[in-house]
């Protein structure tokens, strides 16, 4: 095992590049993953090329490193220096990752096309969205809920930034996901395909989820947390559905209503 003392390290300074540059991380087809759960689900999902250890986390946990080493074909042991420079959180845990996607698409953005659709499936779009956490959340739930894809648009943060797969809690590896260059493109292709799908909105006057009959062959798109689905977005879906609220809150935060509509899509499984 390498052991690392220097900030300039070559595999130090790839790591920090990875975390920072959405481009950098399309270019080399790589990125990260840090913390114990996460850590495990990579090795698990995806394939791991190199480990990063801070000194302190092995002495803690030889038997669980030693394991990985064993499977990994670059491991380094971190001083507290070095590991606390390329931690992206503030109670970092002392285990790191780089690793890229596994299987047939090695791309990190799996482009959408109207023949990966199932319209027998279910499907959540992501119009514009710009929180990083919320993207997390929603893949996390679609995952717990098993959701058959998701479709982000371009301008959404990128699935692979550290924030969103810390956010996913390892969703991320398992969840079907693309990226649509053009969304309203992609919605009308969907619709056009059969699949119904619904844009979500705050409109008193549209169908109340709960009278809906959301279910396989269906679709919800989600906009953006502020603005919601532009009236183009909204046009390109077949139907709209709304969230009745009682309370006098205005919205919804955009995860806890793609959570309560990706609910009413699996509650009833017909």
């Amino acid at each position: 095992m390498e052991y690392i003392t220097g900030r300039d390290n070559s595999v130090v300074k790839l790591y920090r590049k990875l975390c920072s540059a959405r481009k950098y991380r399309r270019a080399e087809g790589l990125f990260t993953a840090e913390g114990v759960r996460i850590v495990q689900e990579a090795f698990v999902y995806t394939d791991v090329r190199v480990l990063l250890v801070q000194e302190s986390f092995y002495h803690r946990n030889p038997a669980l490193i030693n394991a990985y080493a064993s499977v990994c074909p670059r491991c380094c042991l971190l001083s507290d220096e070095v590991a606390a420079r390329i931690a992206q959180t503030q109670t970092a845990q002392g285990i790191f990752c780089i690793c890229a996607p596994r299987g047939e698409e090695k791309k990190l953005d799996k482009p959408f096309t109207i023949g990966k659709i199932d319209c027998s499936s279910r499907y959540v779009f992501l119009c514009g969205l710009q929180d990083p956490g919320n993207i997390g959340t929603i893949l996390r739930t679609a995952d717990a809920l098993g959701i058959d894809g998701v479709v982000l648009s371009a301008d959404c943060p990128d699935i692979y930034s550290p924030k969103v797969v810390r956010a996913t809690m390892g969703a991320v590896f398992r969840m079907t996901v693309y990226t649509a260059d053009d969304i309203c493109a992609a919605l009308r292709d969907s619709v056009r395909q059969g699949l119904r799908v619904h844009a979500a909105v705050v409109d008193p006057s549209s169908p109340d989820v709960r009278q809906v009959g959301l279910g396989a062959g269906h679709a919800v798109a989600i906009g953006n947390e502020g603005a919601g689905l532009s009236r183009e977005m909204t046009d390109c879906c077949s139907d709209r559905v709304t969230i009745r609220m009682s309370g006098s809150a205005e919205s919804f935060n955009a995860a806890t209503a793609a959570s309560i509509l990706m609910w009413e899509l699996v509650r009833s499984q017909g």
